[in-house]
């Protein structure tokens, strides 16, 4: 963990509760929020949907409500406070998944919140000027360009302008109020 304090990178930090890969974190509140991913369970590597939270304060982790789907190479983003996971892959059904799940973490609960136009892991999200973006991934057949815009009035996805290149495995970075990377 880099220490913006001493200028150097800290490595006296707590290990995950469970080791993964595949998942995706966020931040809410000085915690960070890694979820879903996948574990090696004897030699097979299966799909999870636990949510580990590390407490930057106490230097340790703890385990959240699970999501709803069990998932990989899904995207996860912070929103006014809520955390919202996107998409992802579903080793036991060698599937892609299309829903996207809240979590509210008062309550500590999931709940489904929509679904994507379509089945796609490693897609990327990011909010834009107050609205939810979703765009590149893998469709399990080749990788996608489409960049799609939530509009919660309407509970429905609306397709903006492709990206130039098809893309997964991508992260999407918003310059506040300027542009998106």
């Amino acid at each position: 963990m880099w220490n913006s304090k001493t200028k150097f990178w800290d490595t006296n930090v707590a290990s995950l509760l469970k080791a993964v890969d595949f998942h995706s974190a966020a931040v809410i509140n000085d915690r960070i929020y890694v979820t879903g991913g996948r574990i090696n369970k004897d030699g097979k590597y299966k799909s999870i949907n636990e949510v580990q939270v590390y407490s930057v304060e106490s230097n340790s982790w703890s385990y959240a409500a699970p999501m709803v789907q069990k998932r990989e190479d899904h995207s996860s983003i912070e929103i006014k406070g809520m955390l919202y996971v996107a998409g992802g892959f579903f080793r036991e059904t060698d599937s892609n998944l299309d829903r996207v799940e809240s979590y509210n973490l008062d309550a500590n609960l999931w709940t489904a919140y929509c679904n994507l136009p379509s089945p796609t892991y490693s897609p990327s999200l990011c909010f834009f000027r107050n609205k939810l973006l979703c765009m590149g991934g893998y469709n399990g057949k080749d990788k996608i360009n489409n960049v799609w815009e939530y509009d919660d009035i309407n509970s429905a996805w609306k397709a903006l302008k492709n990206l130039s290149k098809k893309r997964y495995l991508a992260n999407a970075l918003v310059i506040p109020y300027h542009s998106i990377i």
